[in-house]
């Protein structure tokens, strides 16, 4: 059975609006809605957990060019995801028996098991794509989009 998972965050609807509002004002201005792709930005480097080319990168994070074609080139040089590749990872983090199913198209690997956040953060960098899993409901770490959590928007 899928756990409900919970906020990626909270935020009141008048800040949340005048995020995005000041996104449009600024749209030289960056802003992102992940961590990772946050400090992807200031080390230079490219996104390594598989945020690029999904719906945070495509809808929330506002990224600069420059990024961008960072991310961008990077995927493109990656080897192409295997079922193989997959497998072996799992096997690595002491999940050898769960199931998986890679939807090429959305650049994610979706596990229908409870496993804990660390260990789907640890193979969405390893995989280099998202990794989507059923929260555990005794996991300590706060909830992320990696267990299919989304923003709270109060108000």
């Amino acid at each position: 059975m899928r756990s409900t998972p919970g906020a990626t965050g909270v935020y009141p609807r008048p800040f949340w609006e005048f995020i995005h509002r000041t996104r449009r004002r600024h749209p030289g201005y960056p802003l992102f809605h992940t961590n990772s792709c946050a400090l992807a930005y200031v080390l230079g480097q490219p996104d390594r957990f598989g945020v690029f080319g999904g719906e945070v990168c495509s809808l929330r994070n506002h990224c600069p060019d420059a990024q961008r074609h960072r991310c961008a080139a990077d995927a493109m040089g990656r080897p192409v995801l295997t079922d193989a590749a997959i497998r072996a990872a799992l096997d690595q983090r002491g999940h050898a028996g769960v199931t998986f199913a890679l939807e090429h198209a959305r650049r994610e690997v979706v596990i229908d098991a409870p496993l804990p956040t660390s260990t789907a953060a640890a193979l969405t960098q390893d995989l280099g794509v998202r990794v989507r899993v059923t929260r555990q409901d005794s996991d300590p770490y706060w909830s992320s989009g990696t267990a299919g959590a989304l923003p709270l928007i109060i108000g």
